[in-house]
């Protein structure tokens, strides 16, 4: 399935927070919304904080690399 993943910083680098922060979007293929995630939080050599939310067709997650951001991972629109 196509997936389109969000991203969103929280906190800088140095561990301000992010006032006007700007989601960047990625579409991936995979096999499911929580696989996609754990795929790119992998990928990005990032920690998930906490447990992954997941509601009907949305995945959300906090996770941290430097700095804290969200990704949030839906299906992507054909």
């Amino acid at each position: 399935m196509r997936v389109r993943i969000e991203r969103t910083f929280l906190t800088t680098n140095s561990g301000t927070r992010v006032i006007d922060a700007e989601p960047e979007s990625v579409i991936v293929e995979s096999e499911s919304l929580i696989a996609a995630v754990l795929s790119f939080i992998t990928n990005d050599g990032a920690r998930l904080l906490g447990t992954l939310a997941e509601d009907d067709h949305l995945v959300t997650a906090t996770v941290w690399k430097n700095r804290v951001y969200t990704l949030t991972a839906e299906p992507a629109p054909d």
